[in-house]
């Protein structure tokens, strides 16, 4: 555990400058297993309370910070004895003469506990008790009926420090100052009720309740100090200015949830997906089977010279979560099958394999984009995206010329990649 002292100095009349330590574990664990009941009973002392009036009034905060999920598990304490019980009788109002005395004699009430001399209408610190005074003390509830937590305490000093019984009655100033006004200020008659052993068996209480049960409070702190869900915030908030602006239709959530899987991890493929980054997807998966080669990162946004030789589907998605860590990407280093491609009886299982994955891919997937570099390549792509109904994206670019074609989910036949073409898909490289 390690501890921390705050003070921070009363800045208005009715306001009590409280001594408070923070104790902060170094688990969850620790924070539960800690023994409450003892920990408030150290930190409350009525001893040598005449030099150090401020013991009376002391707080702290249990406290575990989880620094990895920017949580912070915490439970004010506020130490009083329950032992003591009281009823105020025949309040009635200070002497006038008092009022004066009072604004100038800030530096003795503003520690909060103080003795009155009425027959001289002076204030005095506790340390200059002769017995023939009243005790007073700041009240820093703003409610007349309640008094403030610390007058538990006050009693618990004031019957100690007169021997006083059970029984007993006394009186007390409270003083309530409203903007250098005491007007309010009451001297009250209280009769007090405590057991003989309450010195030796104190009850305390003042662990502060979380909905009206014994209970410590929680803040999650993620969305202001986390650098990934404020960077998923700010540009959630660039898409959501251009909704606002240009396409009132977007719908920013919906792009959130949409899956796309990118076959072809190469020129097209790499602004593909930092374009649908832009526009709010976050779930990415990147098909391909190639290495990165030493030209590709001047054309391929994605990689740089350190990735050469790097399986390219892995390296973009890892470069995409190094872009924006709140995007899901991962990459598939699967060979797509290809008609006309011959396949070795030592590749058969393999190539099944590859296939049972793509076809899974694409079934989780709402929409496919063919970036291939190879018309054959997109053949098995295609078909499954026909047989599983989802929206499959072709773009494919020539020397002079591209094609980009759109085909599945739509209340229209659509155009196909090879279904409008003459030539059966084969190898190209034949």
């Amino acid at each position: 555990m390690s501890f921390f002292t705050i003070r921070y100095p009363a800045t208005y009349y009715n306001q009590l400058s409280v001594k408070g330590e923070i104790i902060s574990t170094s688990s969850l664990e620790e924070f539960k297993n800690l023994d409450k009941n003892s920990l408030i009973g150290e930190y409350l002392c009525l001893e040598n309370t005449e030099k150090k009036p401020e013991s009376l009034k002391t707080f702290f905060i249990l406290s575990y910070p989880d620094l990895k999920s920017y949580t912070f598990t915490y439970w004010f304490a506020f130490p009083a004895i329950s032992s003591i019980k009281f009823s105020y009788m025949s309040p009635s109002p200070v002497p006038e003469s008092l009022l004066p005395v009072f604004e100038a004699s800030k530096e003795i009430w503003k520690f909060g506990f103080f003795l009155v001399d009425l027959t001289t209408c002076t204030l005095k610190p506790l340390e200059e008790n002769t017995g023939s005074e009243i005790f007073g003390y700041l009240e820093p509830s703003g409610i007349d009926s309640v008094p403030g937590w610390v007058i538990r305490n006050y009693l618990a000093y004031i019957i100690k420090a007169r021997k006083l019984q059970s029984g007993d009655e006394i009186k007390l100033l409270s003083l309530l100052p409203k903007k250098s006004e005491f007007s309010e200020s009451r001297i009250y008659l209280i009769k007090l009720e405590f057991p003989d052993d309450w010195e030796s068996h104190p009850k305390i209480l003042g662990w502060e309740r979380n909905e009206n049960k014994l209970l410590p409070r929680m803040v999650d702190l993620k969305s202001n100090l986390d650098p990934v869900t404020l960077s998923e915030s700010f540009v959630d908030f660039n898409l959501k200015l251009m909704k606002w602006r240009l396409f009132p239709e977007f719908d920013l959530d919906l792009m959130h949830e949409v899956k796309v899987c990118i076959l072809g991890a190469g020129t097209l493929g790499c602004n593909v997906a930092r374009t649908l980054m832009g526009w709010g997807v976050r779930h990415i998966s990147i098909v391909d089977s190639g290495k990165v080669s030493y030209s590709n990162p001047v054309r391929q946004s994605l990689y740089t010279y350190k990735d050469s030789g790097k399986g390219k589907a892995i390296t973009a998605a890892d470069s995409l979560k190094n872009i924006f860590p709140g995007v899901e990407a991962k990459g598939y280093d699967i060979h797509i099958p290809m008609p006309g491609h011959p396949t070795s009886p030592s590749t058969v299982e393999k190539v099944k394999q590859d296939f049972h994955t793509l076809e899974e891919l694409i079934k989780t997937h709402d929409v496919i984009f063919l970036l291939t570099d190879t018309r054959e390549s997109r053949w098995a792509p295609t078909m499954l995206g026909a047989a599983y109904d989802k929206i499959v994206i072709n773009a494919a670019l020539g020397f002079d010329s591209y094609v980009v074609l759109r085909h599945g989910r739509s209340t229209e036949d659509l155009g196909c990649y090879f279904c409008t073409d003459v030539v059966v898909p084969g190898d190209v490289s034949i």
